[in-house]
């Protein structure tokens, strides 16, 4: 829960600097009648963009530990008499941390793109 909590705080971040350097750009899309619809959509993507790289980012991570992790177990177990390794993430597992990426990303850019358009309603 934490370390979801970080990744809609961090995309939420992101996005808002994004959305920062486009104030003008966003202005201009307004004034030609651009709904908050269309201005956030690209904004979503870079969010689900983002929450898929940082998975894949963890997913990497992980499996590069468990590979060089691996032998280092299996030879404490043998110590023990025991026959133990480690085995690297399933697919379905990985899918669903990949899917829960993108979730979380877009979840966290939605976030910050309805808040800066909510403030810039108000301007």
């Amino acid at each position: 829960i934490v370390l979801a909590l970080v990744l809609v705080t961090v995309v939420f971040g992101t996005i808002r600097s994004q959305l920062i350097g486009h104030v003008d750009a966003i202005a201009v899309a307004r004034l030609v009648g651009a709904t908050d619809r269309w201005i956030r959509r690209p904004f979503l993507y870079e969010g689900a963009a983002l929450g898929f790289l940082g998975a894949s980012g963890a997913i990497a991570t992980v499996q590069v530990a468990l590979a060089f992790l691996d032998r280092p177990v299996r030879e404490l177990a043998a110590l023990y008499g025991s026959e133990y390794s480690l085995t690297s993430l399933p697919l379905s597992f990985c899918s669903g941390i990949l899917a829960s990426g993108v979730l979380l990303g877009t979840i966290g850019a939605l976030l910050g793109v309805n808040e800066f358009l909510r403030r810039a309603a108000i301007r």
